[in-house]
């Protein structure tokens, strides 16, 4: 009986501390998901908001020069408040992504071509959308697949230097899929480098949901 008791609480003891284990290891995901968030809203801020106000920036500081111009001067006005006009659209969205709640009030397809239009705004960069079968996801799932969006969006303006991306959605049921494809450098699997690219975190994010990132490069062939 003694024995049995011992191995009782040997088992009870290892079980409490897998569960310990997994707690920290989900709030350390969790933390890390916010981590990626903020890394990601500061990306954002500073690739469209802050070169847009720095344009806007040295257009004004050059109008003085322009007195004896009337026509450029006007021109330099009108693209001021131009690019003021998209800084505000830019920092009303960003702010919408703060509170992820918002972004559950669409079918995920509209999402998409929102961010597609703000995409195609600063990156010149053609983007063609496919929509399959529109609708909203659950919460978790929706907010995953938005990031995984901007993600692969950011990797392919940033680091493949493309001019072509294509992206499919198709929610149908219980299930959804989620492709982009470019046609920028590309990357060989066996360079581990491409990882930092946001990949693992992402791969991360969505073997939370049960879903499965598949990854499919070639070096030259995006």
């Amino acid at each position: 009986n003694k024995m049995a008791r011992s191995q009782h609480e040997l088992i009870t003891s290892l079980e409490d501390q897998v569960q310990a284990r997994s707690a920290e290891a989900a709030a350390l995901a969790a933390k890390n998901a916010r981590l990626e968030e903020r890394n990601h809203l500061a990306r954002e801020l500073h690739d469209s908001v802050s070169q847009t106000l720095f344009s806007a920036n040295l257009i004004a500081g050059s109008l003085s020069q322009r007195q004896d111009d009337p026509e450029k001067l006007k021109e330099n006005v009108e693209t001021i408040e131009r690019l003021n006009q998209h800084a505000l659209r830019e920092m009303r969205q960003l702010l919408v992504e703060l509170r992820p709640d918002h972004l559950m009030q669409n079918k995920f397809g509209e999402l998409l071509a929102r961010l597609l239009e703000r995409f195609e705004g600063v990156n010149n960069i053609e983007v063609t959308l496919c929509i399959e079968n529109d609708t909203t996801l659950p919460k978790p799932v929706q907010l995953a697949f938005y990031r995984a969006a901007q993600e692969c969006l950011n990797n392919a303006a940033k680091h493949a230097n493309a001019t072509q991306i294509q992206i499919t959605f198709d929610g149908i049921e219980d299930q959804a899929f989620l492709s982009v494809q470019d046609n920028g450098s590309g990357f060989e699997h066996s360079d581990k480098s491409w990882q930092s690219f946001g990949l693992s975190m992402m791969a991360e994010r969505l073997e939370e949901l049960s879903a499965t990132l598949e990854v499919a490069s070639t070096l030259g062939q995006g």
